[in-house]
Protein backbone atom coordinates (compact mmCIF):
# COMPACT_ATOMS: atom_id res chain seq x y z
CA UNK A 1 0.00 0.00 0.00
CA UNK A 2 1.33 3.03 -0.62
CA UNK A 3 2.26 5.94 1.80
CA UNK A 4 -0.78 8.81 0.35
CA UNK A 5 -3.27 5.09 0.67
CA UNK A 6 -2.01 4.65 4.07
CA UNK A 7 -2.60 7.78 5.52
CA UNK A 8 -5.91 8.33 3.55
CA UNK A 9 -6.68 4.81 5.51
CA UNK A 10 -5.43 6.32 8.99
CA UNK A 11 -7.50 9.44 8.28
CA UNK A 12 -10.94 7.66 7.32
CA UNK A 13 -10.24 5.15 10.71
CA UNK A 14 -9.85 8.29 12.61
CA UNK A 15 -12.96 10.19 11.70
CA UNK A 16 -14.96 7.15 11.89
CA UNK A 17 -13.63 6.29 15.40
CA UNK A 18 -14.32 10.26 16.55
CA UNK A 19 -17.70 10.04 15.30
CA UNK A 20 -18.69 7.19 17.36
CA UNK A 21 -16.76 8.36 20.19
CA UNK A 22 -18.65 12.01 19.96
CA UNK A 23 -22.01 9.83 19.57
CA UNK A 24 -22.37 11.19 16.13
CA UNK A 25 -23.55 7.80 14.85
CA UNK A 26 -25.82 7.05 17.52
CA UNK A 27 -29.45 6.08 17.08
CA UNK A 28 -32.28 8.24 18.28
CA UNK A 29 -33.97 7.35 20.93
CA UNK A 30 -37.39 7.19 18.36
CA UNK A 31 -35.20 4.35 16.37
CA UNK A 32 -34.25 2.02 19.43
CA UNK A 33 -37.73 2.35 20.26
CA UNK A 34 -39.19 1.33 17.21
CA UNK A 35 -36.52 -1.59 16.85
CA UNK A 36 -37.48 -3.11 19.80
CA UNK A 37 -40.71 -4.41 18.44
CA UNK A 38 -42.07 -6.81 20.86
CA UNK A 39 -38.82 -7.35 22.68
CA UNK A 40 -39.74 -7.47 26.40
CA UNK A 41 -36.78 -4.88 28.03
CA UNK A 42 -35.88 -1.46 26.78
CA UNK A 43 -33.45 0.55 27.85
CA UNK A 44 -33.07 3.98 27.14
CA UNK A 45 -29.77 5.03 29.46
CA UNK A 46 -28.19 8.29 28.15
CA UNK A 47 -30.75 9.70 25.55
CA UNK A 48 -31.98 12.88 26.12
CA UNK A 49 -35.78 13.97 26.38
CA UNK A 50 -37.96 16.45 28.50
CA UNK A 51 -40.96 14.49 28.42
CA UNK A 52 -41.71 10.62 28.74
CA UNK A 53 -42.03 9.30 24.72
CA UNK A 54 -45.25 8.53 23.61
CA UNK A 55 -44.00 5.89 21.38
CA UNK A 56 -43.16 4.10 24.65
CA UNK A 57 -46.66 3.96 25.57
CA UNK A 58 -47.66 1.55 22.82
CA UNK A 59 -45.44 -1.11 23.74
CA UNK A 60 -47.80 -2.48 26.37
CA UNK A 61 -45.86 -5.75 25.94
CA UNK A 62 -43.01 -4.20 27.35
CA UNK A 63 -41.61 -6.24 31.40
CA UNK A 64 -38.72 -4.12 31.99
CA UNK A 65 -37.96 -0.36 31.10
CA UNK A 66 -35.04 1.53 31.85
CA UNK A 67 -34.92 5.37 31.40
CA UNK A 68 -31.74 6.67 33.10
CA UNK A 69 -29.66 9.79 32.73
CA UNK A 70 -32.11 11.43 30.07
CA UNK A 71 -32.54 15.13 31.74
CA UNK A 72 -36.58 13.90 31.61
CA UNK A 73 -38.59 16.39 33.15
CA UNK A 74 -42.05 15.37 33.22
CA UNK A 75 -43.63 11.51 33.58
CA UNK A 76 -46.97 11.90 31.55
CA UNK A 77 -50.06 9.67 32.40
CA UNK A 78 -48.74 7.48 29.43
CA UNK A 79 -46.70 5.50 31.84
CA UNK A 80 -50.23 4.21 33.33
CA UNK A 81 -50.17 2.09 29.59
CA UNK A 82 -47.25 -0.46 30.29
CA UNK A 83 -49.28 -2.79 32.86
CA UNK A 84 -47.01 -5.66 31.97
CA UNK A 85 -43.89 -4.02 33.57
CA UNK A 86 -42.38 -5.55 36.43
CA UNK A 87 -39.52 -3.65 36.62
CA UNK A 88 -39.24 0.67 36.54
CA UNK A 89 -36.15 2.36 36.47
CA UNK A 90 -36.39 6.20 36.16
CA UNK A 91 -33.52 7.95 37.72
CA UNK A 92 -31.33 10.82 37.44
CA UNK A 93 -33.90 12.77 35.86
CA UNK A 94 -35.56 16.26 37.11
CA UNK A 95 -38.88 14.88 37.27
CA UNK A 96 -40.76 16.98 40.22
CA UNK A 97 -44.03 14.65 40.16
CA UNK A 98 -45.43 11.27 39.07
CA UNK A 99 -48.98 10.99 37.58
CA UNK A 100 -51.50 8.96 39.37
CA UNK A 101 -51.48 6.35 36.27
CA UNK A 102 -48.25 5.25 37.90
CA UNK A 103 -50.97 2.82 39.64
CA UNK A 104 -52.18 0.82 37.15
CA UNK A 105 -48.25 -0.44 37.51
CA UNK A 106 -49.52 -3.52 39.84
CA UNK A 107 -47.36 -5.99 38.06
CA UNK A 108 -44.42 -4.30 39.55
CA UNK A 109 -42.18 -5.82 41.69
CA UNK A 110 -39.18 -3.38 41.38
CA UNK A 111 -39.51 0.61 41.29
CA UNK A 112 -36.46 2.72 40.78
CA UNK A 113 -37.31 6.54 40.97
CA UNK A 114 -33.48 7.06 42.48
CA UNK A 115 -32.43 11.08 41.72
CA UNK A 116 -35.20 12.87 40.91
CA UNK A 117 -36.88 15.81 42.21
CA UNK A 118 -39.86 14.05 43.81
CA UNK A 119 -41.95 16.01 47.44
CA UNK A 120 -44.64 13.43 46.80
CA UNK A 121 -46.09 10.35 45.72
CA UNK A 122 -49.24 9.73 44.40
CA UNK A 123 -52.27 8.38 46.02
CA UNK A 124 -52.09 5.76 43.98
CA UNK A 125 -48.51 4.85 44.64
CA UNK A 126 -50.74 2.53 47.54
CA UNK A 127 -52.18 0.57 44.84
CA UNK A 128 -48.35 -1.21 44.14
CA UNK A 129 -48.07 -3.72 46.36
CA UNK A 130 -46.36 -6.51 44.51
CA UNK A 131 -43.53 -4.01 44.85
CA UNK A 132 -40.06 -6.12 46.33
CA UNK A 133 -37.63 -3.23 45.76
CA UNK A 134 -37.99 0.31 45.93
CA UNK A 135 -35.78 2.82 45.74
CA UNK A 136 -36.49 6.54 46.47
CA UNK A 137 -33.24 8.06 47.22
CA UNK A 138 -32.02 11.50 46.59
CA UNK A 139 -35.29 13.21 46.52
CA UNK A 140 -37.43 15.69 48.76
CA UNK A 141 -40.08 13.59 50.28
CA UNK A 142 -40.87 14.28 53.75
CA UNK A 143 -43.74 11.33 54.17
CA UNK A 144 -44.09 7.54 52.42
CA UNK A 145 -45.01 5.21 55.90
CA UNK A 146 -48.64 6.19 55.48
CA UNK A 147 -48.42 4.89 51.89
CA UNK A 148 -47.01 1.80 52.12
CA UNK A 149 -49.38 0.09 55.15
CA UNK A 150 -50.26 -3.00 52.53
CA UNK A 151 -47.09 -3.27 51.04
CA UNK A 152 -46.42 -6.64 52.47
CA UNK A 153 -43.84 -8.09 49.96
CA UNK A 154 -40.82 -5.20 50.16
CA UNK A 155 -37.52 -6.88 51.09
CA UNK A 156 -35.29 -3.50 49.88
CA UNK A 157 -35.98 -0.25 50.39
CA UNK A 158 -33.66 3.07 49.72
CA UNK A 159 -34.83 6.51 51.57
CA UNK A 160 -31.11 7.64 51.42
CA UNK A 161 -31.27 11.80 51.47
CA UNK A 162 -34.84 12.73 51.25
CA UNK A 163 -36.52 14.64 53.71
CA UNK A 164 -37.53 12.36 56.00
CA UNK A 165 -38.10 12.98 60.02
CA UNK A 166 -35.71 10.68 62.22
CA UNK A 167 -40.00 9.62 63.20
CA UNK A 168 -40.94 8.61 59.68
CA UNK A 169 -37.72 6.58 59.21
CA UNK A 170 -38.14 4.97 62.50
CA UNK A 171 -42.15 4.26 61.03
CA UNK A 172 -40.81 2.45 58.09
CA UNK A 173 -38.72 0.09 60.40
CA UNK A 174 -41.02 -0.82 62.03
CA UNK A 175 -43.54 -1.76 59.15
CA UNK A 176 -40.70 -3.85 57.90
CA UNK A 177 -38.77 -5.38 60.46
CA UNK A 178 -37.11 -8.23 57.71
CA UNK A 179 -36.50 -5.72 55.13
CA UNK A 180 -32.91 -4.26 54.04
CA UNK A 181 -33.44 -0.27 54.76
CA UNK A 182 -31.04 2.26 54.19
CA UNK A 183 -31.16 5.59 55.22
CA UNK A 184 -28.52 8.29 56.21
CA UNK A 185 -26.63 6.31 58.59
CA UNK A 186 -25.59 3.74 55.20
CA UNK A 187 -24.53 6.60 52.94
CA UNK A 188 -20.66 6.74 51.79
CA UNK A 189 -18.13 9.19 50.57
CA UNK A 190 -20.12 9.24 47.16
CA UNK A 191 -23.63 9.64 48.89
CA UNK A 192 -21.97 12.87 50.66
CA UNK A 193 -20.59 14.53 47.85
CA UNK A 194 -23.49 13.87 46.12
CA UNK A 195 -25.56 16.05 48.19
CA UNK A 196 -22.74 18.57 49.09
CA UNK A 197 -23.34 18.94 45.30
CA UNK A 198 -27.18 19.64 45.32
CA UNK A 199 -26.29 22.17 48.88
CA UNK A 200 -23.70 24.43 46.25
CA UNK A 201 -26.38 24.42 43.42
CA UNK A 202 -28.89 25.25 45.64
CA UNK A 203 -26.54 27.75 47.24
CA UNK A 204 -25.59 29.69 44.44
CA UNK A 205 -29.24 29.84 43.02
CA UNK A 206 -29.51 31.67 46.22
CA UNK A 207 -31.92 28.90 48.00
CA UNK A 208 -30.47 29.09 50.66
CA UNK A 209 -33.03 27.91 53.59
CA UNK A 210 -32.99 24.71 51.10
CA UNK A 211 -28.97 24.81 51.00
CA UNK A 212 -28.89 24.81 54.70
CA UNK A 213 -31.16 21.86 54.73
CA UNK A 214 -28.61 20.10 52.59
CA UNK A 215 -25.61 20.90 54.24
CA UNK A 216 -26.72 20.02 57.55
CA UNK A 217 -27.47 16.81 55.92
CA UNK A 218 -24.29 16.24 55.15
CA UNK A 219 -23.00 17.46 58.59
CA UNK A 220 -25.47 14.55 60.14
CA UNK A 221 -23.44 12.05 58.18
CA UNK A 222 -20.34 13.80 58.28
CA UNK A 223 -19.47 16.50 61.71
CA UNK A 224 -16.49 17.93 60.31
CA UNK A 225 -17.18 18.36 56.66
CA UNK A 226 -15.11 21.76 56.42
CA UNK A 227 -16.95 22.74 52.79
CA UNK A 228 -20.32 22.35 54.32
CA UNK A 229 -19.08 23.78 57.89
CA UNK A 230 -17.59 27.26 55.90
CA UNK A 231 -20.51 27.43 53.52
CA UNK A 232 -23.05 27.04 55.97
CA UNK A 233 -21.43 29.36 58.17
CA UNK A 234 -21.26 32.13 55.15
CA UNK A 235 -25.08 31.61 54.37
CA UNK A 236 -25.39 32.22 58.51
CA UNK A 237 -23.45 35.40 58.30
CA UNK A 238 -25.03 37.21 55.23
CA UNK A 239 -28.88 35.72 57.10
CA UNK A 240 -27.55 37.63 60.51
CA UNK A 241 -27.99 34.10 61.96
CA UNK A 242 -25.04 34.64 64.30
CA UNK A 243 -25.96 32.12 67.20
CA UNK A 244 -25.48 29.41 64.28
CA UNK A 245 -22.58 30.64 62.88
CA UNK A 246 -20.62 31.02 65.78
CA UNK A 247 -21.69 27.19 66.66
CA UNK A 248 -20.07 25.94 63.24
CA UNK A 249 -17.29 28.36 63.25
CA UNK A 250 -16.56 26.98 67.10
CA UNK A 251 -16.39 22.83 65.41
CA UNK A 252 -14.48 24.16 62.25
CA UNK A 253 -11.81 25.74 65.14
CA UNK A 254 -11.83 22.15 66.97
CA UNK A 255 -10.64 20.65 63.27
CA UNK A 256 -8.15 23.39 62.52
CA UNK A 257 -7.15 25.64 65.68
CA UNK A 258 -4.66 27.40 64.17
CA UNK A 259 -6.74 28.69 61.54
CA UNK A 260 -6.17 32.47 62.08
CA UNK A 261 -8.93 32.90 58.94
CA UNK A 262 -11.34 31.05 61.29
CA UNK A 263 -10.50 32.83 64.50
CA UNK A 264 -10.82 36.41 62.85
CA UNK A 265 -14.57 35.61 61.15
CA UNK A 266 -15.40 33.96 64.57
CA UNK A 267 -14.23 37.72 66.46
CA UNK A 268 -16.85 39.21 64.01
CA UNK A 269 -19.55 36.68 65.01
CA UNK A 270 -18.99 37.42 68.67
CA UNK A 271 -19.08 41.09 68.34
CA UNK A 272 -22.56 40.89 67.10
CA UNK A 273 -23.73 38.73 69.46
CA UNK A 274 -23.02 41.46 72.40
CA UNK A 275 -19.44 39.81 72.73
CA UNK A 276 -16.90 42.64 72.21
CA UNK A 277 -15.03 41.28 75.25
CA UNK A 278 -14.60 37.88 73.40
CA UNK A 279 -14.16 39.45 69.92
CA UNK A 280 -11.06 41.31 70.42
CA UNK A 281 -9.61 38.08 72.39
CA UNK A 282 -9.91 36.46 68.91
CA UNK A 283 -8.95 39.32 67.01
CA UNK A 284 -5.96 39.95 68.89
CA UNK A 285 -4.58 36.22 68.63
CA UNK A 286 -5.18 36.29 64.49
CA UNK A 287 -3.34 39.71 64.36
CA UNK A 288 -0.73 38.35 66.38
CA UNK A 289 -0.67 35.32 64.70
CA UNK A 290 -0.37 38.08 61.20
CA UNK A 291 -3.69 38.80 59.96
CA UNK A 292 -3.99 42.48 58.71
CA UNK A 293 -7.94 42.59 58.88
CA UNK A 294 -7.74 41.09 62.28
CA UNK A 295 -5.29 43.32 63.31
CA UNK A 296 -7.53 46.31 61.71
CA UNK A 297 -10.75 45.47 63.74
CA UNK A 298 -8.45 44.91 66.88
CA UNK A 299 -7.14 48.49 66.38
CA UNK A 300 -10.95 50.26 65.64
CA UNK A 301 -12.94 48.62 67.96
CA UNK A 302 -10.35 47.11 70.78
CA UNK A 303 -8.36 49.49 72.08
CA UNK A 304 -10.64 51.97 72.93
CA UNK A 305 -12.01 49.60 75.43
Amino acid sequence: MSFIMKRLTYFVTLVLLIFVFFGCGKTSYQEVIKQSGNLPNLDLTDYSFKEFPAEISKLTGLQSLVLVNNGMEKLTPGIGALNQLNKLVISFNKITSIPDELGNLKNLKELDLSRNELDTLPLSFSNLTELRKLDLSYNNIRNISSQLVNFKNLTEINIIANKLSMNEIAKIKAMFPNATIKTVVDMGIADINFILGRAILRHQDNQLDEAIYQYNKVLQIDPANETALKNKTMINFATNNYPEALKDLNTLLQIKPNDIEIVRQRGIAKFNLNDPQGACLDWRQAAQAGDQQAAGFFNNYCNKQ
